[in-house]
């Protein structure tokens, strides 16, 4: 595969059918890639690398590799730190906090009680609204405001993972809907109006919304002042929106590089060109935009045997 142009952006990928942790391992000790230099690095050099990984099982799994893949002799292993785990907001803070400047960023409300904060507001709401046939039912088996608030929590996240205001829910007001459905976007009400204002009351804030914010100030700091050693970012697809802005930043660093899971090089150009959203690779070439990369210049890292070498085809 031909080089890429000079200035495009440190980006790589591994084959699935590829132990990815593994090969990764193997071919940053190896001096695989081009950051920083090609060369292979030796005793003392990894303790001032640092890997970015999707969750903490991914940064235990990629240290093993690399205690495995250093069996030839003793050395420092780098830094390995988890991005964010969906399950775990405070496994964002330990990500990020590092270098960080003072942040205010309220903490995170705890899943158990957001669930119960807002089946209080939707019995609040069906008290309110006993006109509504939703609320009927949910007064009639108040044990459903649970499940409805555990629905509207997931709701909740998916804004907040996309960066989207609540407030876009207010847009849909002025449609030309049936009433049945003009009732449902009145309980909207609840995470588009009462929900915020009790998080705000408590001094709270929504996990995802947090952990955005956290991964956005590291991403910052990384900007502002590069890190001196190597960082790498791999085994993240950024579905998040935070996240594929940290990613697009590292790889454009000198020292910065992106590896990318399972990028399939080897779709013609017009498949991929018409790839819709269902598609699972549809993320990954919306990464690839924000990154204002061609897929042809993604460098394929290869198993111990070579395999899979090579890439897409540029035209």
């Amino acid at each position: 595969m031909r080089d890429a142009p000079a200035g495009t952006p440190h980006v790589y990928t591994i084959a699935p059918d590829l132990d990815f942790t593994r090969t990764l391992a193997d071919n940053l000790l190896n001096g695989n890639l081009p950051v920083p230099g090609g060369a292979r690095p030796d005793e003392l050099d990894l303790v001032n690398w640092t890997i970015l990984v999707p969750t903490r099982r991914a940064a235990r799994a990629l240290m093993m590799a690399f205690v495995d893949g250093s069996a030839r002799g003793t050395r420092l292993l780098p830094r390995i730190r988890p991005l964010g785990d969906v399950d775990d907001d405070e496994l964002a803070a330990e990500t990020v906090l590092g270098g960080l400047p003072e942040l205010d960023i309220p903490l995170a409300i705890a899943p158990l009680q957001r669930q119960f904060l807002l089946a209080r507001l939707i019995l609040a709401w069906a008290h309110n609204n006993s006109g509504n046939q939703l609320a009927r039912t949910v007064k009639s088996a108040t044990g459903q405001a649970l499940d409805l608030a555990d629905s509207l929590g997931n709701l909740i996240d998916g804004f907040d993972n996309d960066e989207v205001d609540l407030n876009v829910i207010e847009a849909l007001f002025g449609a030309d809907l049936p009433v049945h459905k003009a009732e449902v976007l009145g309980f909207l009400d609840v995470i588009r109006v009462e929900y915020p204002a009790a998080l705000a009351n408590s001094g709270l804030s929504g996990a995802m919304a947090r952990r955005s914010a956290l991964i956005r100030a590291q991403a910052d700091v990384i900007s502002a002042s590069p890190p001196k050693g190597p960082i790498i970012a791999a085994g993240s697809t950024g579905s998040i929106k935070a996240t594929a802005d940290l990613l697009n930043r590292i790889c454009h660093l000198p020292l910065g590089a992106v590896i990318l899971p399972g990028l399939d090089v080897d779709m013609d150009d017009d498949s991929w060109m018409q790839l819709d959203q269902q598609h699972p690779q549809y993320g990954l070439k919306e990464l690839l935009q924000t990154f204002e990369i061609k897929r042809c210049n993604v460098r394929q890292l290869t198993g111990e045997r070579g395999d899979r070498a090579g890439g897409a085809r540029c035209w």
